[in-house]
């Protein structure tokens, strides 16, 4: 079973793009599996390139009690092999918190500790939350992450910023549910071009849900003070059922923006979920975008 999973990401991030390598576990969990772990946490882990971490981002679709274990449990699969994860969709009620501790109890069954933060309710008319994860054997949190209180009157959710560190290099990683396409996404997306000026000493990566392609005015704004986006164009959003040509992905909305003098980036790809289900009406169970990632190091 574990290894057909394996088999599974690599031919879901090849649909994607460049998945790049990897080494998998070859056996199940021993039965000594929490001192296994403690002695050595990448065991059960697909390894990064050396001196890069791998970053995902993904809108969990309502990520709330509405998800049933089996279902947090299949999310958890996707992420384990991940450094950090940046989620949007937290829904802000109740639900929302223990949704991401559920997620996160989970993928600390899968081979190593797991540590997450998750904001508070965001102050605009689409109250969501959003959430950081992390190993903290490979990511360290430096501070309290915070929503970036600068672009509340322009940004309806507004962005949940975090300082982290990967060795010796801190990086600040800001994470964004844009307002969906007829609600002006773009004018969000360019108000956020000033963070290079806000943090200026910061490494900036800016990943999320933009309801825009790289293509429209809001990230030409980013173009012009440095960004890339690192996944050039990848659809990620899922159809309600595939177009006459098979087609399942509509669109190039999920992004990872960065500022391309302050980072490298060995590899970069995305896990089709809808691989993993029989169609898109269960796959949307899970999740209407696809999560993108991408394996990165601060110059």
């Amino acid at each position: 079973m574990r290894r057909g999973f394996y088999l599974l990401i690599f031919f879901a991030c090849i649909a994607c793009g460049n998945s790049g390598g990897g080494n998998s576990s070859s056996a199940e969990s021993p039965k000594n599996w929490a001192t296994d772990i403690a002695e050595n946490p990448e065991e059960h882990h697909i390894q990064s390139p050396e001196g890069c971490f791998r970053l995902a981002s993904w809108n969990i679709a309502n990520l709330g009690k509405s998800k049933d274990d089996s279902e947090v449990a299949y999310m958890a699969k996707v992420l384990k092999d991940f450094d950090i994860v940046a989620i949007q969709e937290v829904v802000a009620g109740e639900g929302g918190a223990p949704a991401v501790a559920r997620l996160v109890d989970e993928l600390n069954r899968k081979g190593s500790k797991w540590e997450y933060a998750v904001s508070n309710p965001t102050t605009g008319n689409g109250v969501e939350r959003y959430a950081f994860l992390w190993r903290p054997h490979r990511i360290k949190l430096s501070g309290k992450p915070w929503l970036e209180s600068q672009v509340a009157a322009v940004i309806d959710r507004e962005p949940y910023l975090g300082r982290f560190t990967f060795g010796n290099k801190t990086f600040l990683l800001a994470n964004l549910h844009a307002v969906p396409k007829d609600k002006g996404p773009n004018t969000e997306i360019a108000a956020l071009k000033d963070l290079t000026k806000w943090y200026p000493n910061d490494a900036i990566v800016l990943v999320g849900d933009c309801n825009a392609t790289q293509e429209e005015f809001g990230a030409q704004e980013l173009y012009k003070v440095g960004f890339k986006d690192v996944m050039d164009n990848q659809k990620t959003t899922l159809k309600m059922k595939p177009d006459k040509n098979g087609q399942h992905l509509a669109n190039a909305y999920d992004h990872i923006y960065l500022e391309q003098k302050e980072w490298q980036v060995a590899e970069h790809g995305c896990y089709d979920i809808s691989r993993d289900w029989s169609d898109l009406k269960s796959t949307r169970l899970i999740s209407d975008h696809i999560p993108v990632w991408a394996c990165l190091s601060v110059r």
